[in-house]
């Protein structure tokens, strides 16, 4: 099984984008959240891939959301969509064991929200568990 990481986006972005151009103040409130410097990986776990597929062998992924704390411990995971249900517990409870290096807002450690997704991909029967790689830019920089 292999499973790539595709570092995700902080959500403040989505956020003044989906804003009602009315409520301004909502969308100010969101730049002002918005941190200068991102959340970065210091420690990831591979979610396991789900025994009652490894017959089957499907590929499919998970986008997960969740709150990196000022602490670095990941809080309040959620899914937002999956290719398969079966991939959704294994994706919650691998991204729950992350750590980060926390977000920072003008210089003050910062609470941020971030989307992360997981490629389930089934492995050669030769090869041992995969473990993810992690991009070389931060989460929320575009490749």
């Amino acid at each position: 099984m292999t499973v790539a990481v595709i570092m995700g986006t902080g959500l403040g972005g989505a956020g003044r984008a989906a804003a009602n151009p009315l409520n301004l103040d909502a969308a100010t409130a969101l730049e002002r959240r918005e941190p200068n410097d991102r959340p970065a990986v210091i420690s990831q776990v591979a979610p396991e891939y789900p025994a009652a597929l490894r017959s089957a062998g499907p590929r499919g992924e998970v986008v997960v959301a969740f709150t990196v704390e000022i602490d670095g411990r990941v809080t309040e995971p959620e899914v937002l969509r999956s290719s398969q249900p079966e991939f959704e517990a294994p994706a919650l409870a691998a991204i729950r064991q992350w750590r980060f290096r926390p977000a920072h807002k003008d210089g003050v450690v910062v609470a941020s929200r971030l989307v992360q997704t997981l490629v389930f991909k089934p492995a050669p029967e030769s090869a041992g568990p995969a473990k993810p790689t992690v991009p070389a830019q931060p989460p929320g920089t575009p490749p």
